[in-house]
């Protein structure tokens, strides 16, 4: 239970960075952004008349995902620690899919901090 909790979170931090919208695992939306307007705060993240939005601060720049995704397809760690997580980025299209706990748990853990 825990190890699928802390994927989720991984999951949806990374997909949320990376401004990843098109699955359900991004928390930045419109919908999101409508909340904050009708909740009268942040005025910065309120979506316009066209439901269109500026990305948020901690949204990753395009050259800072290419960054994080080169690091990521290139890492190479011990075997039986992780499993070939290259094969779940995409860095062209800035995508990760197929991750499994094991490797969420490695890039909450050491890539990104949070634990």
């Amino acid at each position: 239970m825990l190890c699928t909790l802390k994927k989720n979170v991984c999951d949806n931090i990374l997909f949320t960075l990376l401004n990843d919208s098109t699955n359900n695992k991004c928390k930045d939306n419109l919908k999101a952004r409508k909340d904050l307007q009708l909740w009268g705060i942040r005025p910065d993240l309120w979506p316009d008349e066209n439901g269109r939005y500026l990305p948020a601060i901690y949204t990753l720049s395009n050259v800072n995902k290419d960054m994080f995704m080169k690091t990521l397809k290139n890492i190479t760690v011990p075997d039986g620690y992780s499993s070939n997580i290259s094969r779940c980025v995409d860095v062209k299209h800035h995508k990760i899919g197929g991750l499994k706990s094991h490797d969420t748990n490695f890039i909450s853990s050491q890539m990104t901090n949070v634990r």
